[in-house]
C-alpha cells in the first residue's frame, strides 16, 4: 500500500472515529435537559436517600457532559450508595478528579470508599486508626474546598459518625443545625449520638455496635459481654461449644450468653450467631440478668398469672413475663396490644438495656 492511500485510510478512520464520539454524547432534548438540571436534581435525591432514581439523575448529566466534574462526582456517590460499586466509584471519582481537583464532593467520594460498611471487624482488629487516618484526610479536603456548602459539611458529619468521632461529628452538624437548608438532618444525626453517648458504652466496639439499626445475637452477645460481664456475676453451667460458635469472632461472648443462660440453643444446637437478634431473644435476656443481678428468681415469674397478653404472645408462653417486664420499664414498646416478638432490635435498644441494668444493681462492671 502506497503513501496516499495510508493517508487516506487514515482520514477515513479518524473522521469515523471522530464522529462516532460525537454520537456518543446525548443530546439535550429541551430546555431543562442540561446537566446543570440533572447534577442538581441528583443531589436532591441523594439528600432524600432516593439513590437508584439519583443514578439515573447524573448518568444523564455525564451523557449530556462528560467533562463535568460535578457530575462525576455525584454519579460516583450515587453509585456507591445505590449499588455499593465501589469499583465504578472510584473509577467515576478518578476521572471527576482530572477534570476539577477542587470540588468537594470527589472528596467525599473518596471519604466513604475508606469507611468499611461494616465496622466491627475494622474495631476489633485494631484498624480503626488507620481508616480514620484516610477517611479524615480526603474529610478535610472535602470541607476546605466546599466550606460555604452546607451539603458537604452534612455528609462529612455522617462519616465522622461512622468512624466513631462525634466530637468532630458533633461540630460540624451543631454548625448546620443553625441554618434552615439542613437543619432536620442535622438535628436527628445530633439526636443519634447525644443517645448513644447518654448510654456511654465504654469501649469503640460498643459505639459502633451502639449505631447499628439491627444486631445479630453475635452483635448483642459481644456487647452485653463487653459491658456487663455477666460471667462475673450470674451462675454459670457447663455448656458444649456449639458448631456455628467454634472459631467466630464473638466465640467468648457467645459462650458467656450460653453459660449463663442469657442465650438458648435451638433444637438443632445452634445459636444461629449471624441471625437477628429478636425482641423475645431480648426480652428474656434482660429479664434473666435482673433476676440474677438482683439474685431474685420470683422476678421471672412476676406475670405468670395473668390474664392480660398480648394479641401475639400469650401469658403462658415462656417471654411473656420477659416481654411485659421490659414494656413496662420502657426498654421495648407494645403497639395495640402487639409485642412482635419476632421483630429485631437495634444496637442502641442492647445499649439502652446494658445502661438500665448499670444504674439498678451494685456491680462493678
Amino acid at each position: 500500500m502506497n503513501k496516499r492511500l495510508w493517508i487516506l485510510l487514515f482520514a477515513i478512520l479518524w473522521v469515523t472515529w471522530g464522529c462516532g464520539s460525537q454520537q456518543e454524547l446525548a443530546q439535550p432534548e429541551s430546555m431543562m435537559d442540561q446537566p446543570l438540571f440533572h447534577i442538581q436534581n441528583g443531589f436532591e435525591l441523594l439528600d432524600r436517600g432516593e439513590y437508584e432514581p439519583a443514578v439515573v439523575s447524573f448518568r444523564r448529566a455525564v451523557a449530556i457532559d462528560p467533562e463535568n466534574a460535578a457530575a462525576l462526582a455525584g454519579d460516583a456517590m450515587a453509585e456507591l450508595l445505590a449499588y455499593e460499586d465501589s469499583t465504578a466509584a472510584r473509577e467515576l471519582s478518578r476521572e471527576a478528579r482530572s477534570k476539577d481537583d477542587r470540588n468537594p464532593y470527589i472528596y467525599l467520594v473518596r471519604a466513604y470508599l475508606d469507611i468499611p460498611g461494616y465496622m466491627v471487624p475494622v474495631v476489633i482488629d485494631n484498624r480503626l486508626p488507620e481508616v480514620y487516618e484516610r477517611v479524615h484526610e480526603n474529610l478535610m479536603q472535602a470541607l476546605e474546598y466546599g466550606e460555604s456548602d452546607d451539603r458537604v459539611q452534612l455528609w462529612a458529619a455522617r462519616a465522622y459518625v461512622r468512624i466513631l468521632d462525634f466530637n468532630k461529628a458533633k461540630d460540624l452538624l451543631t454548625e448546620i443545625a443553625s441554618r434552615d437548608a439542613y437543619e432536620s438532618q442535622a438535628n436527628n444525626c445530633l439526636r443519634r449520638i447525644h443517645q448513644v453517648e447518654r448510654l456511654a458504652p465504654t469501649t469503640d466496639l460498643g459505639k459502633a455496635l451502639a449505631l447499628m439499626s439491627e444486631v445479630t445475637r453475635a452483635e448483642a452477645a459481644a456487647l452485653i459481654s463487653l459491658e456487663l460481664h455477666p460471667g462475673r456475676y450470674l451462675e454459670e453451667y457447663d455448656v458444649r461449644t456449639p458448631s456455628d460458635v467454634l472459631g467466630h469472632w464473638a466465640e467468648n461472648s457467645l459462650l458467656e450468653m450460653l453459660t449463663t443462660g442469657l442465650f438458648e440453643l435451638d433444637i438443632e444446637g445452634h445459636v444461629n450467631s449471624d441471625e437477628p437478634l429478636t425482641r423475645q431473644e431480648y426480652a428474656l435476656a434482660c429479664l434473666r440478668m435482673m433476676a440474677g443481678f438482683a439474685n431474685d428468681p420470683r422476678l421471672a415469674a412476676r406475670y405468670m398469672d395473668s390474664e392480660v397478653g398480648y394479641d401475639d404472645l400469650a401469658p403462658d408462653d415462656p417471654a411473656y413475663s420477659a416481654a411485659r417486664t421490659v414494656v413496662e420499664n420502657g426498654l421495648l414498646t407494645a403497639e395495640n396490644g402487639h409485642f412482635y416478638p419476632n421483630g429485631t432490635v437495634s444496637g442502641a435498644d442492647v445499649l439502652e438495656m446494658v445502661s438500665w441494668l448499670r444504674e439498678r444493681y451494685e456491680r462493678s462492671f
